[in-house]
């Protein structure tokens, strides 16, 4: 093989390999959850795979969309969100283009669910565009 064949075919590869890597980046959707009345490590909880919030009751936290690896590079993601199951356990109590501030007010024990539809999916896919965000409450 020559070089310039050589040459050709590891800049495809290259190309091929950095869009995929580009192309899998902008798909994880998670939740990046902090703490305001209480004393919580802020984190980052996938969207799909779901991976439940453990909280108190009582306890108040802002919860926010991003698109990332969970960097600085991330973009965060505007959304609409709503109680979507267990009323009675949690309320939103505040929000802003993508965040909302959810109390935690129900009795202990059970779950509750936040739903969220994102303004503007991009090159999301359908199943990350809506859905919920799931709370285990202690």
């Amino acid at each position: 093989m020559s070089w310039k064949r050589l040459s050709v075919a590891v800049l495809a590869v290259c190309a091929v390999l950095s869009t995929s890597v580009l192309w899998a980046r902008g798909q994880n959707l998670y939740a990046w959850v902090e703490g305001i009345n209480m004393d919580r490590e802020a984190a980052a909880y996938n969207i799909k795979p779901a991976e439940a919030v453990d909280v108190e009751v009582g306890e108040e936290v802002k919860v926010s969309l991003w698109v990332g690896d969970v960097s600085d590079g991330d973009e965060e993601m505007d959304a609409s969100f709503s109680v979507a199951a267990g009323r009675d356990k949690i309320q939103i109590t505040g929000s802003g283009g993508n965040w909302v501030r959810v109390r935690v007010k129900g009795g202990s024990g059970g779950v509750a669910q936040l739903g969220y539809e994102l303004d503007d999916g991009g090159n999301l896919p359908g199943g990350l565009r809506s859905g919920r965000i799931t709370f285990e409450i202690e």
